[in-house]
């Protein structure tokens, strides 16, 4: 329950990762890859800049 949460990674094979009750399922990549919580979603960011938002909301 921790919004400062960081893991770096460069080889994640169907990687399950869950930060402060979100879970992230299938990440797959061979870039170096920090995965982190903010804004209530788990965001992914490759060593190329791109970035990709893992959010869920319930309504």
């Amino acid at each position: 329950m921790n919004e400062n949460v960081k893991i770096y990674g460069h080889d994640f094979q169907n990687a399950q990762i869950v930060i402060n009750q979100e879970t992230l399922h299938d990440l797959t990549t061979s870039a170096l890859t920090s995965v982190y919580y903010k804004d209530n979603c788990i965001k992914a960011k490759k060593e190329d800049g791109y970035e990709q938002n893992y959010c869920s909301y319930i309504g």
